[in-house]
This record gives structure tokens, C-alpha cells and sequence, in this order.
């Protein structure tokens, strides 16, 4: 069978008959359906073929698109999370995205199936629905694919709420929540307390409309992400959005920070990290996501320093330049062995003697 359709069923199989019908549940079905390399139900597989398909104005590798991006974004265009070297395949990116629409369609279905469920069982209008993502998606966003970084693409969800007589029909909340914000809300809804190590809050109020989304005062939103040796290309990342400003920095690499306006500049293009009018904002939030960072404690566990400034970053104008990658790294696409670098590498053969 196919797995989201399998799921599906078992999450189906377990509300009819693996509950105790007479108490609440919490149902909690986990699609891993368009985590990359998306493969579609075969009755999807022609789906959206004739589909016109356009691309991120920021893919192209232009001066225009460059000016302001770290060295690493630069430099990832041409790697496995890159527009030019896409999973180290030739692949034509527009079809990659119409891949993802044909297998994002189950999960389309599996919803319809599970509302259709709850009607039939005479739950819906007495059950809190949530359509969530653990994780936004990049496609040709500055040069990129995939996820791992702290641009919009990457950490911007879909959340759809859905409880009648709870939460206004077709209404758009412009309120920022966060992951962390989502057991303590779902623990509302049932009127549970919120345990004391929980680091969320609430949005059930800002939900239902009782309280406005300037009233709840949305925390700042911290973004961390740490170097993977599997994806070199992509360094250690903090961030922080505060309102509508982010900052972002990058640990163990040299390379510049980051600052947008997303009000003015919701596709990141315009970098106001040396805007003397962005100064002191800039100082503000290299402190509080530093301060962000911290666990319950106070505690930075992970060995970094606050950021307080640029740091020793010039060369000589008239110096080396920077070198360029290793010769061995440069492969043609579509190479059978492309996976071969995320396993561990056997021993040399050795002789008996």
C-alpha cells in the first residue's frame, strides 16, 4: 500500500475502535509525505502536469539577488540543498515542485477522510482539528531547496484551525505562534493545566478572537539550527524575529549577519545589517536572542559567545582570493553513488598476511 493512505486508515481503525469511546482522545497523525524524495500515489502520478510553475524571483543568480546574502547561501546555489545541483541530480525544478503538489494530494485526502469520519460519528462539532507542519519549504528561494535555514520559506507553517462554536468560520488571524505554543493550547482547549517546564503559551484566546493579536503579544520567535556534517553547506544558524524585524547570525563560519524589515521586505532581499538607521536594533537583538538561547536556567549548554559585534572579518583587497572547493567534490549529476558520503566508510582492504 501506500503509507500516507496506510496511516490514514490506522488513525480511522484506532477512532472507531481502539478508544475508549466514552473519554476525550488526542489523535495526533503524522504525514512524512513530502519530506524529500517525494513520491506520489500511483492515481497522482499525471496530477498537475500541465501545472505553469513559477519560480522565486530570488532563484536567479544575479548581482541584484546576491547583494547582501552571506558567502554560504552563495555558495550552497551549487550543492545538494541548491537550485544548480538540486539532491546532486539535473533535475528541472518546476517538475520538482509539481512532484510535491501530486504528493501532497493524500494528505489532502487523508483530511477528507478523517472529517468525514468524525461527521459520520457525529464528532466534528465537538473536536479541535489542527492542520500543522513541522517545517516550511524552500523552492528556489535564494538559490536554495529544501529546509535548514532561518528564511521565511523555511520557517513559515500552514496552521488551519477548525472547532465549531469554538473558533470563528473562515476567519484569517495574522497572530505569530510558534511550535513551542502548540501542546499549551491544545492543554487549554481541554482545560488542562500547563505542566511548569513548558516553554510555550496559549494562543487559544488570540484563537477564538478574545483577544486581539496585538493584545497577546507574540513572543519573540528564536530560530536555531546546528551544522550538520552530512550538509556541510549549511552552517550553524540563530535567529530571531521580534514584531516584524528579523536578525540572523551564523556560528563557526565567516560570514555576515543579516537583518530585514518584513514588512517592507517580506522576501528577505534587502539586508539592512550595515544600515546606520538599523543600528541600534541590530544591537538590541544580537542581545535578546542570545538571551533567547538560554534553556529554563539561564544556561548556555552549547559552547558559544554572544555576539556583539562583526567581529576581525577584513582581507587585503590586493590579497589571495578565496580559494575554491576541492577538486574531488566536482561530480556530474545523477551519480548512483550521490548517497554514498552519509554512511560510514568501510576499512581500507587489508591483506591476511
Amino acid at each position: 500500500g501506500y503509507i500516507t493512505d496506510e496511516l490514514t486508515d490506522y488513525a480511522i481503525d484506532w477512532l472507531k475502535s481502539g478508544r475508549d469511546a466514552k473519554k476525550p482522545f488526542f489523535l495526533y497523525l503524522s504525514h512524512k509525505a513530502v519530506h524529500s524524495d517525494f513520491a506520489p500515489a500511483e492515481r497522482h502520478r499525471r496530477q498537475y502536469a500541465d501545472l505553469k510553475i513559477e519560480l522565486p524571483a530570488s532563484s536567479a543568480n544575479t548581482e541584484e539577488n546576491n547583494r547582501g546574502k552571506p558567502m554560504w547561501v552563495r555558495n550552497q546555489r551549487n550543492s545538494w540543498h541548491g537550485v544548480d545541483f538540486p539532491y546532486h541530480s539535473d533535475q528541472d525544478l518546476r517538475e520538482y515542485v509539481r512532484q510535491y503538489y501530486r504528493t501532497l494530494s493524500p494528505v489532502d485526502d487523508s483530511v477528507g477522510k478523517i472529517l468525514a469520519y468524525l461527521r459520520e460519528a457525529g464528532l466534528d462539532q465537538n473536536t479541535l482539528i489542527v492542520f500543522y507542519s513541522d517545517n516550511g519549504f524552500l523552492f528556489g528561494d535564494h538559490g536554495l531547496i529544501d529546509k535548514r535555514n532561518a528564511y521565511e520559506p523555511s520557517v513559515r507553517v500552514p496552521l488551519v484551525m477548525y472547532a465549531p462554536g469554538l473558533l470563528p468560520e473562515g476567519a484569517t488571524n495574522t497572530t505569530r505562534v510558534r511550535n513551542l505554543d502548540m501542546a499549551p493550547t491544545f492543554l487549554d482547549a481541554a482545560h488542562v493545566p500547563q505542566p511548569k517546564q513548558f516553554e510555550g503559551r496559549s494562543f487559544l484566546n488570540a484563537a477564538t478572537g478574545k483577544v486581539t493579536p496585538e493584545a497577546w503579544n507574540a513572543p519573540d520567535f528564536i530560530y536555531s539550527y546546528y551544522w550538520e556534517w552530512t550538509f556541510p553547506h549549511t552552517p550553524t544558524t540563530f535567529a530571531i524575529e521580534r514584531g516584524t524585524t528579523k536578525y540572523i547570525q551564523y556560528h563557526g563560519v565567516w560570514d555576515i549577519e543579516e537583518l530585514y524589515d518584513l514588512s517592507k521586505d517580506p522576501d528577505e532581499l534587502n539586508n539592512l545589517i550595515d544600515d546606520p538607521a538599523w543600528r541600534e536594533i541590530k544591537i538590541d537583538l544580537r542581545k535578546r536572542l542570545y538571551a533567547g538561547l538560554a534553556n529554563a536556567d539561564g544556561e548556555h549548554i552549547v559552547p558559544y559567545s554572544e555576539r556583539t559585534a562583526e567581529g576581525i572579518v577584513w582581507r587585503n583587497e590586493l590579497g589571495a582570493r578565496a580559494a575554491d572547493f576541492p577538486e574531488k567534490w566536482l561530480r556530474a549529476p545523477n551519480r548512483p553513488d550521490k548517497l554514498n558520503g552519509l554512511f560510514p566508510q568501510p576499512p581500507a582492504n587489508r591483506s591476511d598476511n
